[in-house]
């Protein structure tokens, strides 16, 4: 969730940091918005180089909610084609778990 032009951007540039955490507060928002009764405990992020991992710890202590790294599902797991790594296509995953329930 975030502007194309900040996937594209350098992850090192600080408003990245900045931009992210933005989009996490929106998230935890939406959800207290939405009176659902359920917290946001948990967040996986995907596509993020190595050296912005540090940033994980951060965000989980700043909001409050456990963020990590997309876990490391195989293709199998999910129903997808052999070597398909689901963190390659993130977004349509979402559509793939909800429709194959």
């Amino acid at each position: 969730m975030t502007r194309r032009s900040r996937i594209l951007a350098d992850p090192s540039d600080p408003e990245f940091e900045r931009e992210i955490g933005q989009n996490i507060n929106s998230m935890i928002q939406f959800q207290k918005s939405e009176q659902t009764g359920m917290d946001l405990t948990e967040l996986y992020l995907c596509g993020f180089p190595a050296e912005t991992q540090p940033l994980f710890e951060r965000f989980s202590q700043n909001f409050a909610i456990q963020v990590q790294s997309f876990p490391a599902f195989s293709a199998q797991e999910l129903a997808l084609p052999k070597g398909l790594d689901p963190a390659d296509f993130i977004v349509l995953l979402g559509s793939v778990i909800r429709y194959s329930i």
